[in-house]
């Protein structure tokens, strides 16, 4: 407001306010709020509301991307002072003492709001091939602690191209009998991917695509083939096979529903 033609970006704010705080008037929670939506252009509503540890109810205010940019901690009962809460548990810190009050652990939960507690997910364990076609492999692996999703890896390169939200992930459009490389990685909410796990392979089989070897005569009877004008033709593909005789004698290949192609000599 101090500077009307500010076009440049905002800081993300936290505040935080005790109820009986008789040093700052508690309604300075609401003045601070009201001027941060207001420079950010957003909502006083909150996006999202919470209850917290030792009466503390968090509201978020997201800005238009969806990305919390203003967030509020009143503590029910506090007065002035910091919030803390004793003890060894991940969410809890400090000592209590004058102006350090038993209530929640203030730095803990801002430091999350500002990503500043960031550690990468465990890596996933197990990872297994489960299952191969001409053209897929199936794999799968263990649970981690606080991953939402997971990322895939071919041959070192992602090949999820949304998140994998299960343990269990299926690559297509592979190549018959080629072998490929795969590791996996745990995501967390926030978007930091951890290390990848131990590398697997998997052999994809050899393309199942069926052969016969007949004379002419057998290959029209058995339906692969038709012949015109005395001549046969493979179905399907419509490749040329000579005379319409038992002496003259080809494969056919099927690949596709009554489609054939000669394959002499490449089955």
């Amino acid at each position: 407001d101090s500077h009307p033609g500010y076009a440049g970006p905002y800081p993300r704010v936290a505040i935080w306010q005790g109820t009986s705080d008789t040093t700052v008037n508690p309604d300075e929670l609401t003045y601070n709020r009201d001027g941060w939506t207001d420079v950010w252009g957003i909502s006083q509503t909150p996006s999202s509301t919470r209850s917290l540890t030792g009466g503390t109810t968090e509201n978020t205010y997201d800005d238009a991307n969806g990305k919390p940019a203003v967030v509020t901690y009143s503590v029910s009962g506090m007065a002035h002072g910091l919030a803390v809460n004793p003890g060894s548990g991940i969410d809890q810190c400090g000592t209590t003492s004058t102006y350090y009050l038993g209530y929640i652990c203030s730095s803990y939960y801002t430091a999350k709001f500002f990503g500043l507690d960031h550690s990468d997910p465990t890596v996933p364990s197990g990872l297994t091939v489960v299952g191969t076609t001409d053209t897929t492999v199936s794999l799968s692996w263990s649970a981690v602690s606080g991953a939402a999703s997971y990322n895939v890896y071919r041959n070192g390169t992602q090949v999820n191209t949304s998140a994998v939200t299960s343990t269990t992930y299926t690559d297509t459009g592979l190549s018959a009998g080629t072998t490929y490389s795969y590791t996996a990685a745990a995501v967390t909410a926030s978007g930091t991917v951890g290390n990848r796990s131990t590398p697997v392979n998997a052999t994809t089989t050899t393309s199942t695509a069926l052969c016969f070897t007949d004379n002419n005569y057998n290959q029209t009877v058995a339906g692969r083939a038709h012949q015109s004008g005395g001549y046969v033709y493979a179905n399907g593909s419509n490749q040329a096979m000579g005379l319409w005789n038992t002496f003259t004698i080809h494969t056919l290949r099927a690949t596709g529903s009554n489609y054939y192609v000669i394959a002499d000599g490449q089955c």
